[in-house]
């Protein structure tokens, strides 16, 4: 490692390390301590300013150089390591990992972005297509809004995950096919591409789960009596319960 490297540069305004200049980085001004200081380490990593298998500096001087405490840089440290980008090595020093590792790491941070991403559009746009679904039924669609509820808890029932997936995915698919036109076409597309990995990752204990089987019902009851209001509060509740991550076992 080149000497000087952390050296901060006078000329330039306090606060404002060499590295974020270096980078083009500009500081983030929200979000903790560590996950700035984690930001940080990790564009350094992905433009190749640590190369693979480089040791990175001393925990103190990392720390004195992003003006954090060392349990705020552990902290940093640690949920890179729990990404694939670094790998601690006690008594020795924290490395860069190789290449490989790196890639496969990147790819599950941005495969977990796009799920956070998915469930929050759907806090905000199943409410929304609840509530004129409810405003713009028909008999038609009621009848195969209903039906899909009765196959919904059916598949609970079963003990079969898939089943489960596959029903839960075609209920709400109902629910948007109800709003009709162009809102009720985009928020079955969006369903059909981003509900499945949502609702798969955590089937058996959303199956299981009774106060979300009764809002399912409330919310096809909703639509098919035309109250909007009720449906939207329905939708919201069901998203917030179905977005939210796994429980570790």
């Amino acid at each position: 490692m080149k000497r000087g490297r952390w050296k901060r540069d006078s000329g330039k305004r306090r606060g404002e390390t060499w590295r974020a200049q270096r980078l083009g980085v500009a500081v983030l001004e929200r979000g903790t301590l560590p996950a700035r200081a984690a930001h940080r380490i990790r564009m350094g990593i992905l433009v190749g300013d640590f190369r693979p298998g480089e040791r990175l500096p001393p925990m103190r001087a990392l720390a004195a150089e992003f003006e954090i405490s060392l349990a705020s840089l552990r902290e940093a440290i640690a949920q890179l390591r729990g990404e694939g980008f670094v790998d601690v090595r006690h008594g020795i020093g924290c490395f860069v990992v190789r290449r490989a590792r790196r890639a496969r790491a990147l790819k599950a941070a941005t495969r977990r972005a796009a799920r956070r991403e998915a469930a929050e559009l759907r806090i905000v746009i199943d409410p929304a297509v609840a509530g004129i679904a409810a405003r713009r039924r028909t008999a038609a669609g009621v009848r195969d809004l209903l039906g899909a509820t009765w196959e919904r808890e059916a598949a609970r029932r079963s003990g079969d995950p898939g089943a489960y997936v596959d029903a839960d995915i075609e209920f709400h698919a109902r629910v948007a096919a109800a709003a009709r036109g162009p809102i009720g076409v985009a928020a079955h597309r969006f369903a059909s591409m981003t509900l499945r990995p949502l609702v798969q990752a955590n089937a058996g204990e959303l199956a299981g789960d009774d106060r979300l089987a009764t809002l399912h019902r409330t919310l096809a009851d909703a639509v098919a009596d035309g109250r909007p209001m009720r449906a939207v509060r329905a939708a919201r509740a069901i998203a917030w319960i179905e977005t939210q991550p796994p429980r570790p076992p």
